[in-house]
């Protein structure tokens, strides 16, 4: 059942790309054919970044999947990529039987400026709408990122000059917008962001899976748990465990150059892609969570950011991106409140569930009551988390009010 939203709510312009939704779906296996991009567009994706592109035949591989627990994240080896002649396939049919915006995702040797430029051309000439240089991809194979200047087992994005160099020569052939894809293992982000921009980068999109161990099987002397392998690569992570270390390095791009990011790791519900928006995205790529959970995850996440946005009298999504960034500070200027915490006898049931952080020696329980030690609380906040009926009270003394 398709939910009713209101569209221009939603609706956004970002480099040109005409979003009726912030919600991207990410280069995947789930923009690898058009049954799936067709599914993205019923449920209201705003876009799509078609699968990876690679100028030769890529190395085979196939989906398979271990989901981390609870169905919180994945841990894959990869998927198969296209080939360019049948991503710019693709492309043209996702144009002309779609009105999403189509975003090409691509990836070459990092040195091959010209097979870069070559795949650039050949997308812009299918007719994508905008280019994402998959510059942090975490499943390269040691003959495609081998290069002298660039060690086995890292990627462009894991050094500016080559992020320059690449994204450079890109920009010179075509009239497109150009996003280049980042990872978050990197020693400093502002630096890539900055190679970015100084590369001619429209935008940018932050972040890539994370370079993860696989799951093995500990009885079975340590061998591959994916169900169709005899031996694996390291794999990579993605889902919610990547969604704070993808907020943070969103805020610090935003923060650094003058560029628009599209955020992506872990967004799952319509709070996340929120959030990260207030943190600086200008729109949300997902993955993951449709993996496991169907792409009505999409139009479930447009209705509660349009319910959202309604509610806080929110016309358009700019009215709410970097939000967040109004409250950030240095450590040193960092300003706490005053207060004590209290417990509502007419709600707590003495369940005891705020008696098991171990960082608590403040708490502790009568027959028939819960006891606050405000002299000896740390003030972290953990019990007023854990307490499942919102029994716990903090009382500010500064201003006297209470939460």
């Amino acid at each position: 059942m398709i939910m009713k939203i209101n569209r221009d709510r939603l609706h956004s312009q970002l480099l040109g790309l005409d979003l009726r939704s912030p919600c991207i779906v990410a280069s995947s296996v789930l923009t690898g054919d058009m049954e799936r991009i067709r599914l993205a567009e019923r449920f209201g994706a705003g876009g799509i970044s078609t699968k990876m592109a690679m100028p030769t035949t890529p190395p085979k591989s196939q989906p398979d999947i271990i989901l981390r627990p609870k169905r919180s994240g994945i841990v894959s080896p990869g998927d198969k990529r296209l080939i360019i002649d049948d991503a710019c396939s693709l492309v043209k049919q996702a144009k002309s039987e779609t009105s999403m915006a189509v975003i090409a995702n691509l990836l070459a040797p990092a040195e091959d400026l010209e097979a870069w430029q070559m795949m650039a051309v050949e997308l812009r000439r299918a007719g994508a709408d905008a280019l994402e240089l998959d510059i942090s991809c975490p499943h390269i194979p040691k003959d495609v990122d081998y290069v002298p200047s660039i060690p086995i087992g890292t990627c462009v994005a894991q050094f500016p000059d080559a992020t320059e160099r690449v994204t450079r020569a890109v920009k010179s052939v075509v009239d497109i917008p150009v996003l280049c894809k980042l990872t978050a293992q990197v020693t400093d982000i502002a630096e890539i962001a900055r190679a970015c921009e100084r590369g001619g980068a429209d935008g940018i999109v932050a972040i890539n899976g994370l370079r993860a161990a696989p799951p093995i099987d500990i009885w079975n002397g340590g061998r591959p748990k994916y169900s169709t392998m005899e031996r694996h690569n390291l794999g990579t992570l993605t889902g919610t465990p990547l969604f704070s270390i993808a907020c943070r390095v969103v805020a610090e791009i935003v923060r650094t150059v003058n560029l628009p990011v599209i955020g992506c790791g872990g967004v799952s519900t319509w709070q996340e892609a929120v959030e990260m928006m207030m943190w600086g995205a200008s729109a949300v790529e997902m993955c993951t969570s449709i993996i496991v959970n169907g792409f009505e995850v999409v139009e479930k996440i447009n209705a509660g950011i349009d319910n959202f946005m309604a509610e806080k009298g929110y016309s358009t999504t700019s009215d709410f991106v970097g939000a967040a960034l109004d409250h950030v500070v240095s450590i040193d200027a960092v300003t706490f409140r005053k207060f004590d915490l209290s417990v509502d006898r007419s709600i707590c049931n003495m369940c005891r569930l705020c008696l098991t952080p171990g960082i608590c020696v403040a708490i502790t329980a009568s027959d028939d009551a819960i006891i606050i030690d405000n002299d000896r609380c740390l003030d972290c906040g953990t019990c007023v988390q854990v307490c499942p009926r919102h029994a716990i009270k903090i009382e500010y003394s500064d201003v006297g009010v209470e939460r």
